[in-house]
This record gives C-alpha cells, structure tokens and sequence, in this order.
C-alpha cells in the first residue's frame, strides 16, 4: 500500500480484506493480547487447532512473532497516517 501511495503509475489498484491501520499503542496492546498461544489453545481450542493444521507444529512461536511484529508497528510508527488518510 505505501509502494502504491508513493509511486501510483506502478500500481493502479489494491484489494484488501480487513486491513487495520490504527495501529497506537491501545490498539497494539488490545490486538497482541490476543496472541498468547496458551490461552488460545483453553479458550479458543478449535481455532488453535486450526492455526496447527494450516501452519504446522511451529504454531506457537508464529503467533508470537506475530504478536511481536504488531508490536513493532505500534510502537515504530511504521504506519503512519499517510496510508489511513488515502
């Protein structure tokens, strides 16, 4: 999306599917505690016996670094609100 905002003759259009660009740090912390794969597998079983299915025994430590890189956009600012205001 950014490459499509700063250079527009390169890419004429973008479908997203549940795209989030508030990314401030209440955004962050609400989405990343989410992501704790123990708790995921006690409350939400079915779910985290999908994410094994789709993406193996590795999992666990996906979801983490998922978490880890949402964090990383929050707190780096790495979306700002060029993208939100297009």
């Amino acid at each position: 999306m950014y490459l499509a905002l700063m250079q527009n003759n390169l890419i004429h259009n973008i479908v997203t599917l549940g795209t989030k660009f508030n990314w401030s740090k209440e955004a962050v912390d609400k989405e990343t505690k989410l992501l704790n794969p123990e708790i995921m597998l006690e409350k939400i079983p079915a779910y985290a016996k999908t994410l094994e299915t789709k993406h193996g025994s590795h999992w666990k430590e996906l979801v983490i670094k998922t978490a880890g890189m949402m964090n990383d956009i929050g707190n780096n600012n790495f979306l700002n609100s060029d993208l939100s205001e297009k």
